[in-house]
């Protein structure tokens, strides 16, 4: 079952829609690693009751980025079309889950920002298909937008939504900071 939408609703900013907070996507199971077997040892195949990882868990920086990002809260920000508006709009857990995933391992981006800050990234969808990126303006500081949109290009354009929302925008927190 999908957990249900958080009842606290907040204006985005000035002359737009209120924007309805919802817990992070539902975390998808990987394959835990298994050990490398010394040389000349048989083959083994993995143990079957391998405990799922969490999938959006946040990936331990590179050198180059320096930088841990953690995705937050998500939000619902326009919902057109398709008889729901929000804070009652379906929602896109398969979107949710391949951007939590993918803003948690940003470290990973040979563009990534490298200083600390904040961002807030609204994926937009035209219909089922991404039609571009928002961000909404942050205090400093800010994790820059155009590192932003290279690393998460890629995976924006092949995500797909089936809310039946003809047009849907969704925001994403996010937040780098220094490595502990």
């Amino acid at each position: 079952t999908a957990p249900e939408a958080a009842a606290a609703v907040e204006p985005d900013a000035p002359g737009e829609p209120a924007a309805a907070e919802v817990p992070a996507a539902p975390e998808a199971p990987t394959e835990t690693p298994v050990p490398a077997a010394e040389p000349g040892a048989p083959e083994t195949p993995p143990p079957s009751s391998a405990a799922p990882t969490a999938a959006a868990a946040p990936v331990e920086p590179t050198p180059a980025t320096a930088l841990r990002f953690v995705p937050g809260r998500i939000a619902y920000l326009r919902c057109e079309g398709g008889g729901a508006t929000p804070p009652a709009c379906p929602r896109a857990l398969d979107v949710e889950r391949k951007v939590t995933q993918a803003l948690s391992q940003l470290g990973r981006c040979s563009a990534a920002p490298r200083t600390p800050g904040r961002a807030d990234v609204r994926f937009v969808f035209d219909g089922p298909r991404f039609s571009g990126f928002g961000f909404r303006d942050m205090p400093a500081p800010a994790l820059p937008e155009a590192a932003l949109t290279t690393c998460l290009e890629p995976l924006a354009r092949t995500l797909v939504q089936s809310t039946g929302a003809t047009r849907l925008t969704i925001a994403f927190a996010v937040e780098g900071s220094a490595a502990p």
